[in-house]
């Protein structure tokens, strides 16, 4: 959690590490003045530190330490648009919490969303592929007989006044206008003489001639070829932390679940509980008479658990 500065040389940024850094100064910049604005720009985030580490809660679960590091600094989770990996766009502050570029991140982010730890806002959509999940698509107009994308394309026009229609190359003549083959009358506007209905698609490979192409993507990355109703829908997100994660910062995830359910249930700590029984079970020693039951609830894997079902 503690801050990171890194400094370069002029003029020899590595852009690679930026994202594993709080801050960036060149060897020019390593003054009083820009030293003491760092110190000033961290002191918050410092405190915070110090808050976390009077809480006794160590940093296990992937999500707790994501959780922990955005509510010291306090940042907006900005998605960047970017070519350097295949989704199309990255969350550079937490990649070093991640070895390698892949889904995990994005997982983790919906997780911790779905657990109400973070509150997103959409920002845009995409395509991706639905083998390697890629964002770099080509979309290509195809023959709905062959597949092939070795098209040419032509005009359809109709001629009002003879009602006929043919390709435009049937009506164009060796000067450029046009001459209707059916009347032989010349075709000077638009809207007023003719019209142009649709579009003319010829395959070049199988001779097929038709008017809806068929549209297909082939990913960049590994080849899949695929229609877009296939194509995986992503919903490109900003977060940020919500007032129960910034709790979990603190508090650390399981004690934020033991609140969660006090609040929800008007449960008693095990102290408490441990009293009522024993207070429970002299009198019914005494009374021989029994209306009480006593179960044991056992949640595992308590980093998968979302909260808004203890909630509900």
């Amino acid at each position: 959690l503690t801050p990171v500065v890194f400094i370069f040389p002029q003029n020899q940024i590595i852009e690679s590490k930026l994202c594993s850094a709080n801050a960036v100064l060149t060897s020019e910049q390593l003054d009083d003045y820009n030293i003491q604005n760092i110190r000033s720009k961290f002191h918050d985030a410092n405190l915070r530190i110090k808050e976390l580490s009077r809480s006794q809660q160590q940093d296990v679960q992937l999500a707790f330490k994501l959780v922990r590091y955005l509510y010291v600094y306090q940042d907006k989770l900005e998605p960047i648009r970017t070519i350097s990996v295949k989704q199309g766009y990255r969350y550079p502050q937490l990649e070093p919490f991640f070895n390698k570029q892949d889904s995990a991140l994005v997982n983790a982010l919906e997780f911790l969303e779905t657990s109400k730890l973070l509150y997103s806002e959409e920002i845009e959509k995409c395509y991706q592929c639905n083998s390697c999940e890629s964002a770099f698509l080509n979309f290509q107009e195809t023959c709905s007989h062959c597949r092939s994308s070795n098209l040419s394309m032509n005009e359809l026009i109709h001629h009002f006044y003879c009602a006929h229609v043919d390709n435009k190359e049937a009506f164009t003549q060796p000067n450029g206008e046009l001459v209707c083959p059916k009347c032989e009358k010349f075709l000077n506007h638009i809207g007023a003489d003719y019209d142009k209905p649709s579009i003319v698609y010829h395959c070049n490979d199988c001779k097929h001639d038709f008017q809806d192409a068929q549209i297909l993507t082939t990913c960049y990355n590994c080849q899949t070829q695929s229609s877009p109703d296939d194509l995986l829908h992503k919903v490109i997100k900003r977060f940020e932390l919500t007032a129960l994660a910034k709790h979990a910062a603190i508090y650390g995830l399981e004690n934020m679940l033991q609140s969660v359910v006090k609040d929800a249930f008007d449960a008693l700590d095990f102290a408490t509980f441990s009293r009522f029984v024993e207070v429970e079970s002299s009198r019914i020693h005494r009374y021989k008479l029994s209306t009480s039951s006593l179960f044991k609830l056992h949640i595992e894997d308590l980093e998968s658990v979302s909260y808004t079902h203890l909630r509900a």
